[in-house]
């Protein structure tokens, strides 16, 4: 049975929120007392989302098209995984499609599961068009895996670009202790816009002493929460507000607006990870029980800490 425990409260300026849909002015970001930046999308009412009125879905796991052992060493294991970046259609907003671009073609892209130890291989194909969906330059990429300890010609720094038609093999070790991380477009001076577009997805790196304590499998739940603006025709609008930030009035969860989701009668956990451009959320459970908070973006926490919301801004993951 679904509760209002299960659902997360989106609010302007801060709680995971409603923000667009109700409030008075101190909802509406300004870059002064009389000039609200853009926020609004240009939807019919009949094609705008309804609060709480969407099921939740979680991101499908990636399968790996090869795993072995370095030099048939057992204590060098290796998977290797295969994502192409491309156009694709999602339904965002109730009759209406929106192109996305994503890992595989959908947004969130697939999530990859790392397990301490295994070094894994991604091979990652641009097979994007020429121009960006709200940008018109030329749609080169770089993938940054989020928090990893990766080499340098690995870390998907800004000017190592892929341009379409190509292709580049990244290598992680994954020997850091158990963490939620993602990856992501990380193009210089577009970064937003092509994360914007659809192109992001969760990583979780896993190790014995995590899966010993804390939920697994159907139980262990990535929540990419994101704010976005939509065209007439279902299209994403992108508005910075000339780079001072984009704040839509539609927030999304692994890409539904404010979904619910159906839950068994047992402990969850949820990685929660702020996908916005500029926006911060304030998670918090509407029955206002306590959460616990049992890792960051830095990886598990010395000590569970029992909270009513905690604030999170821009890449920031929590509940690790």
């Amino acid at each position: 049975m679904t509760t209002r425990r299960e659902i997360f409260k989106l609010g302007a300026v801060g709680a995971l929120g409603l923000a667009g849909f109700k409030g008075g002015d101190d909802d509406i970001p300004t870059t002064g007392p009389s000039t609200p930046l853009l926020t609004a999308s240009q939807l019919a009412p009949q094609n705008k989302p309804v609060p709480y009125a969407g099921v939740f879905r979680r991101p499908p796991e990636l399968v790996p098209f090869a795993t072995g052992f370095d030099g048939g060493d057992p204590a060098r294991p290796f998977a290797r995984y295969a994502l192409t970046q491309k156009l694709g259609q999602a339904q965002l907003v109730p009759g209406l499609n929106t192109t996305v671009a994503g890992y595989n073609g959908i947004f969130p892209g697939p999530t990859i599961r790392a397990i301490q130890g295994t070094r894994i291989e991604v091979r990652i194909r641009n097979a994007l068009p020429a121009a960006g969906l709200v940008q018109p330059a030329r749609f080169d990429t770089v993938t940054h895996l989020h928090g990893s300890a990766s080499l340098p010609q690995y870390d998907g720094y800004a000017n190592d670009i892929t341009i379409p038609g190509n292709v580049k093999n990244y290598r992680y070790p994954n020997f850091q202790p158990a963490r939620t991380l993602w990856y992501h477009d990380h193009k210089h001076h577009i970064t937003a816009q092509n994360v914007y577009s659809g192109l992001a997805g969760f990583y979780p790196l896993s190790d014995k002493f995590e899966r010993a304590q804390l939920p697994q499998g159907e139980f262990d739940v990535p929540l990419m929460i994101s704010d976005a603006m939509f065209n007439a025709d279902g299209s994403l609008a992108y508005n910075d507000n000339d780079q001072k930030g984009l704040w839509g009035d539609i927030i999304l969860v692994n890409g539904v607006p404010w979904p619910t989701m159906k839950v068994k009668p047992r402990i969850y956990r949820f990685r929660v990870l702020d996908a916005s451009i500029s926006r911060s959320y304030r998670p918090t459970l509407s029955t206002g029980d306590p959460v616990y908070v049992v890792g960051t973006d830095g990886g598990m926490t010395p000590k569970v800490q029992a909270v009513k919301s905690w604030r999170q801004g821009t890449a920031e993951r929590y509940g690790c």
